[in-house]
């Protein structure tokens, strides 16, 4: 709250615009406050320099990165962020990951994503095509999207992929939980 207090009395300011610079720094104050809303918003106001300096929305990105998915508010937010940055940034994986978490985070918790699994779906498979994207962990959320939808053939299926790319990891136990519910009892064993 101190750093918060420093910055709001250091910031000189241009009319009524923030330094950017200053205005950067409490982004991050108040993401660590868990002050979401007004990290957001704060947020929102210093993407409208975006065009004037280049830093401006890898540094946004970064901020949502890390604080973006430190609840579910946040995850929703950050939801909206995510789905502009990548109207900009179209190839960026790093971005389309982190929207896919966001929306795995917020179907998991019962609040509306605006898509269906099988636009989730879709969204996972591209990710889950590149070497470096964490196919695994990807797909694992797909499985538990199907899951959490009562869809247990199309959660097995994503289960066994995941368990496919890494079966030293925890992927085996959520495909013995989709293979129970199908009757495969046996096989899940």
């Amino acid at each position: 709250k101190k750093v918060l207090e420093h910055l709001d009395a250091i910031a000189p300011k241009v009319g009524s615009v923030p330094m950017t610079s200053v205005q950067a720094r409490r982004i991050e104050v108040l993401f660590r406050l868990g002050d979401v809303d007004a990290a957001f918003r704060e947020l929102n106001g210093l993407l409208e320099a975006r065009d004037k300096h280049g830093w401006v929305w890898p540094f946004c990105a970064g901020q949502v990165a890390t604080f973006g998915r430190s609840s579910v508010d946040a995850a929703a937010k950050a939801q909206r962020f995510w789905q502009g940055y990548l109207g900009l940034h179209k190839d960026d994986l790093g971005a389309k990951k982190e929207l896919v978490v966001c929306l795995s985070m917020l179907h998991a918790n019962g609040n509306s994503t605006g898509i269906s699994y099988k636009v989730f779906k879709t969204k996972v498979l591209e990710i889950a095509a590149f070497a470096d994207s964490d196919a695994a962990f990807f797909l694992d959320r797909l499985g538990h999207w199907a899951q959490d939808d009562d869809d247990w053939p199309e959660a097995e299926w994503a289960f066994r992929k995941a368990y496919e790319i890494e079966p030293e990891g925890e992927y085996g136990y959520c495909l013995g939980v989709a293979l129970n519910h199908l009757g495969r009892c046996g096989e899940a064993l």
